[in-house]
């Protein structure tokens, strides 16, 4: 497990799994097996994920597939790097080593590997966050963005196109 790995290099280090479902059962039992009781706690479903995240020096999403996960937006948005797994929506938010870590998916050694980066290689870690907050703002501002809507409509209004009808 990624934990495992991470308390071998930093006894000191805590886990917090925020979310639920039907691998909890799984999940706590795995805990128990690698004796990481008293380095987890399991939150369940939360709504004040925003105001949690201020608490972390590293958010890790290990999605096996994703829309546009919008807890990577805040993370960065408040100033805690991201690691995450490689899937969907993710690449288009992180480029790997610039405003995040990437792993593949199911890559235990990749996922501990890039958090640990994270947690020993100081300027590494100011870059990353310094170029996440900058993503944000600048590719998902809201002011931006409906900038963009507005650049596709006008293209597609165009005199002369007499595929788009508007009634």
């Amino acid at each position: 497990s990624v934990a495992g790995n991470l308390c071998s290099r930093f006894p000191s280090a805590r886990f917090v799994l925020i979310g639920d479902g039907v691998l909890r059962p799984r999940i706590e039992r795995l805990i128990a097996e690698l004796g990481l009781n008293e380095k987890f706690l399991l939150l369940g479903w939360r709504q004040d994920v925003p105001e949690l995240l201020p608490l972390f020096d590293v958010m890790v999403l290990t999605s096996l597939w994703e829309g546009l996960p919008r807890v990577i937006l805040e993370a960065m948005v408040r100033g805690i790097p991201v690691v995450a797994t490689e899937v969907d929506g993710t690449r288009e938010i992180i480029k790997d080593m610039e405003n995040g870590l990437l792993a593949p998916p199911h890559d235990i050694e990749a996922l501990s590997r890039k958090v640990s980066q994270l947690l020993s290689e100081e300027a590494l870690t100011r870059r990353i966050i310094e170029n996440g907050r900058r993503t944000v703002n600048r590719e998902f501002d809201i002011d931006e963005m409906v900038r963009k809507i507005e650049r596709i409509y006008e293209e597609a209004l165009v005199p002369g196109r007499e595929d788009i009808k508007i009634d």
